[in-house]
Formats: C-alpha cells, structure tokens, sequence
C-alpha cells in the first residue's frame, strides 16, 4: 500500500526515473547479444575441435583394419610353415608366437579399441592350435594369453578346433592342462562343444592306459586281468558299455598307418575276431 501510494501521489518521480529504466534495458540487451555471440563461438570451437577427432577415430579404425590383415597373413605364414615341418620344434614353434603376439600386441590387457583378436576369424583358431603341443618347459604361457583373450572377447571355441587341440596334445598331461587352462580364462563354448571336450579327454586317457598296458606287456611278457579287462569291456562308469578294439592296437604296437583291409563277408570279420582273441589269450 505504501508503495501504491507513492507512485500515484509522485508521478514526477517515475517521469524523471525514465532515462534510468532505458539505461538499465539497454545494458541488459547488450550483456545478453554479447552472451549470446560468446556461446556461439564456443559451439564453433567445439564443432571445429570434434572435426579432427572424428578423422583421427577413423584413422585409427584404418589402421587397426590393417593390423588385424597383416596379422592374419604372419599367422598363415607360420601355419604353412609348421605344416611343411616333418620334425617341428616346439621351443623354436613357441617363440615365434610369442613374438608375434608382441609384434600385434594380442593380450588381454591390450584396450578393446586396441584389440584385433575379434578381426583375425579363423586365423585365431590356427594360432591356438600352434600353441599346443607344449614347449619343453611345458609352460603354458601362449595358450593361456590366448585362451585369456577369448574369454574376454567372449568368443566361442568350436568343436572342430576342440577336437583338433586336444588330437595335437602331445600327452594325457598336456590334455588335462589344456582343459584347466580353458576353465581358468572361462572360454565360451556350447554344450555340444563341451561333450566334445570331455570326450576328446576320455579317449587320450584310455590311449594313455593303452601305452601302460604296452610297457607291461614289453616287461612282464603279459598283461594283468584289469587291464584286458578294460580293453575288452570299458571303464565301469560309461554312459554306454562299449569294448575298446583300438585299445589293444595301442597295446600291442601295431603300425598305425598299415593299410586298413577291406572285409567281404561274414567269414573274414570271424577269422578276425579269432586272431584278436587268440592274442587276448596269450597275453593274459
């Protein structure tokens, strides 16, 4: 009320507060064009600094492109390599790996934006499967890394490449470090897969049971009763009863690459099944 008042009883005093009002409008306006020029150049600015980034983002994505190519190529050169070897060095094997996984930096702790393991495809399989069998330390650096950057990329290990990894293992041993290993870097896989594995492990420790059955046999001239057992008859755990014919090939030394012999008739399969026991017999 008291202010009420004194505008209508002092209309002189608004008439000369005037040009004080005009002041303060026009300063406003000004701070605000000012504001208003100052945050479009900071937008200019900001536009004009994000412009190089993109173009280095892309240039890195090139250049990682280029990586992951160069690197599939030394990885095929060292599989044909491997493969043209008739006696392969595991030592000299290892450490070509091993610097080829620092000349591409393949680790685990490589930054994702930083990591070709994604781009190799199959050229990983074919480096995993160089990693094994084992160096004469029997260390399992390379197939830990590798395995370590599976696991992180979440890539699933199929059951052709599981099959040939532990069919390259050079010993039981080395089939159980593997299966560790692959626990320990939690590698992907299906269950389909995982069958695969523990099958490939159980026929590596009956062959590895086959060469004990052979040494006994070489030594003692016979084999005990447990063992032909288990030969003609399985562990007593199997899913599925089944005898283990290939056993007894290991057992007794046959040539591996002798030429398989084609059978006609029911005749032949007889006389077969009658050599087979008569060298159970006389082994026992």
């Amino acid at each position: 009320m008291r202010r009420l008042s004194l505008l209508v009883a002092s209309p002189g005093v608004l008439l000369s507060s005037m040009p004080l009002l005009r002041g303060q409008l026009r300063r406003q306006s000004t701070t605000t064009a000012e504001t208003t020029a100052a945050q479009s150049a900071a937008s200019s600015t900001s536009s004009s600094t994000s412009a190089p980034s993109d173009h280095a983002s892309r240039i890195s994505a090139a250049e990682l492109a280029d990586r992951c190519a160069a690197a599939r190529q030394a990885i095929h050169d060292l599989w044909m390599k491997s493969a043209a070897k008739t006696s392969e060095d595991g030592d000299a094997r290892s450490t070509q790996i091993l610097a080829l996984l620092q000349t591409f930096n393949i680790s685990p702790s490589t930054p994702r934006e930083e990591d070709i393991v994604r781009g190799l495809g199959e050229a990983f399989d074919r480096l995993l499967l160089l990693s094994v069998p084992f160096s004469s330390k029997g260390d399992t650096v390379v197939l830990e890394t590798l395995l370590a950057c599976a696991g992180r990329q979440g890539r699933e290990i199929s059951v052709k490449t599981l099959q040939h990894l532990f069919a390259r293992s050079g010993s039981y041993a080395e089939a159980i470090a593997i299966f560790h290993t692959m626990r320990k870097c939690n590698v992907a896989m299906n269950m389909e897969a995982y069958h695969a594995m523990i099958y490939s492990l159980q026929r590596l420790e009956e062959e590895s049971w086959a060469l004990k059955f052979a040494d006994e046999l070489e030594d003692k001239k016979s084999v005990s009763e447990q063992a032909m057992d288990f030969v003609l008859n399985g562990c007593d755990n199997q899913l599925i009863p089944e005898s283990k014919p290939w056993l007894g090939r290991v057992m007794y030394k046959d040539d591996p690459n002798a030429p398989v012999k084609a059978f006609a008739g029911k005749e032949e399969f007889d006389a077969l099944n009658a050599q087979w026991v008569n060298r159970y017999k006389t082994s026992v």
